[in-house]
Parts: C-alpha cells; sequence; structure tokens
C-alpha cells in the first residue's frame, strides 16, 4: 500500500488543504474533468466505502475529491466501486 499523501503534507490547517485541493479541482481542464452527475456519484461511493479516512483513500493515498473529478480515473480498489468515464457513464461502478 502506498503512504498517505495526507502525513506528508505539511499543511496542519485543514482548510487550508481543502482550499489546496479546490484550487487544484478549478484548474482542471474541462476536457479532463468527469461530468459533474457523475463527480457527484463517484463522491456518494467513497463516502460508503470503509477505505475513506479524512478524504483520503487508503487503497492508494489519492485524496478522493481529485481522483472522483478526473474522467480518466477509477476506484483504485481491487472490486472498484466505480470505474473510467466514460466506461461509467453514470459513475455509479461495474
Amino acid at each position: 500500500m502506498k503512504p498517505c499523501r495526507r502525513c506528508l503534507i505539511d499543511a496542519p490547517d485543514g482548510a487550508a488543504l481543502l482550499e489546496a485541493i479546490r484550487a487544484r479541482l478549478d484548474s482542471l481542464p474541462d476536457d479532463q474533468k468527469a461530468p459533474q452527475s457523475v463527480y457527484e456519484n463517484r463522491l456518494a461511493a467513497c463516502q460508503r466505502c470503509d477505505q475513506l479516512v479524512g478524504g483520503t483513500c487508503r487503497q492508494c493515498g489519492c485524496f478522493v475529491l481529485l481522483r472522483a473529478a478526473k474522467r480518466a480515473m477509477g476506484c483504485p480498489a481491487p472490486q472498484p466501486k466505480w470505474t473510467r468515464w466514460p466506461d461509467d457513464p453514470e459513475g455509479i461502478g461495474p
């Protein structure tokens, strides 16, 4: 398992971390973003997952807000909760 990225960031303030994540989301080109409805479905799946800890996925160490926003990404779990878009047009998994 990869180390938690959150532990490697020198950002003790959760608000500052969230602001940095949102800035990165805003900077993603539209052609790399999943549709909003897919993004929301992906986040809902992540919220139900026992591998989510403080906004970080324990499977890969990513920030789920970012991973779910990228259309080319999928859930890293051995049995994924959601897959790449447009392979998973609704963002609800296989």
